[in-house]
């Protein structure tokens, strides 16, 4: 089996303000170094981080998130890297009844969903 190179878009989300320190929440931060760190660990190279800081997970018409959709759609990206699939949305489902795995199956063939302690 051949070894296929990772190029992850991050996202971290936060859905209530907290206290921020400079211009985002301690748990972005958070969030960003835990990311960063398993990525560098892994041999994964990061391309793009996104973030939606303030944001509910029910709501997928976040900034970021649809920012993260269109640039996994350029094929600049083949993983997404999540502290927790969560952060990603909470396990809803969405009107059509489709699953985000699903989603992501159908808008990004071939992209990987990594909570950042599974591979």
């Amino acid at each position: 089996m051949a070894n296929h190179l990772k190029l992850a878009d991050t996202y971290y989300r936060l859905s209530d303000e907290e206290k921020k320190y400079g211009n985002e929440s301690e748990s972005i931060t958070n969030q960003r170094e835990i990311v960063r760190e398993y990525c560098q660990r892994n041999g994964i190279i990061i391309i793009k981080e996104f973030v939606d800081d303030g944001y509910s997970g029910g709501n997928f018409e976040r900034p970021g998130f649809q920012a993260m959709l269109e640039h996994l759609a350029t094929g600049k990206a083949n993983t997404v890297i999540t502290k927790d699939l969560s952060r990603l949305g909470r396990p809803v489902i969405t009107r059509n009844g489709f699953s985000l795995n699903t989603i992501f199956d159908t808008l990004h063939p071939g992209t990987t969903l990594t909570p950042w302690g599974t591979t």
